[in-house]
């Protein structure tokens, strides 16, 4: 039985912060958590949450009605040092494909999404992908990242980055 994330030492206590979500509004989106890993200014904050909310180019090509609200349950992030890879592995590895907000994210309007990571075979989670992509373009993407529409190399900026989860590196030889 594995331990709950609220008391292994040195992680943040995930479960214990997810607020309840709220009953659906009426909207075509669904409710997102978006996991912090920085502590940005209240400025900064409201710019990276107005940025994720508003509407994008994506948003009409996929047919949204624009009177739809993006709805968001935001995790702050209990840790005065910013977060690492390590942290995107652990947090992706507990709770999927996921969207975190960086210290970067304020400056070019970017978030970062990830997804588990899978074997040539498709078949064994092997870490974690992740990649840059805009702030109002992540929720469609993350749409899509979960149902198996698309993968994310499709709908990321630039190079994803790869980290291979200790925990399953194959460590036999021959």
């Amino acid at each position: 039985m594995s331990t709950p994330a609220s008391n292994r030492p040195g992680t943040p206590p995930f479960d214990a912060q997810e607020p309840i979500l709220p009953p659906s509004s009426s909207t075509s989106y669904p409710t997102t958590t978006v996991y912090f890993l920085t502590n940005p200014s209240h400025t900064n904050t409201v710019a990276i949450k107005h940025e994720l909310e508003a509407h994008g180019e994506l948003d009409h090509s996929f047919g949204a009605d624009p009177s739809d609200h993006k709805q968001f349950s935001y995790i702050p992030w209990p840790h005065t040092a910013d977060g690492t890879g390590a942290d995107i592995l652990r947090i992706t590895k507990e709770k999927g494909d996921a969207i975190f907000v960086d210290a970067r994210s304020a400056e070019d309007k970017t978030v970062i999404l990830a997804s588990k990571g899978y074997d040539d075979e498709g078949e064994e989670i092997i870490g974690v992908e992740y990649g840059r992509c805009k702030g109002r373009e992540v929720l469609i993407h993350w749409v899509n990242l979960d149902l198996r529409n698309m993968v994310l190399q499709e709908v990321v900026e630039g190079e994803k980055v790869v980290i291979r989860d200790p925990e399953t590196v194959d460590t036999t030889t021959g």
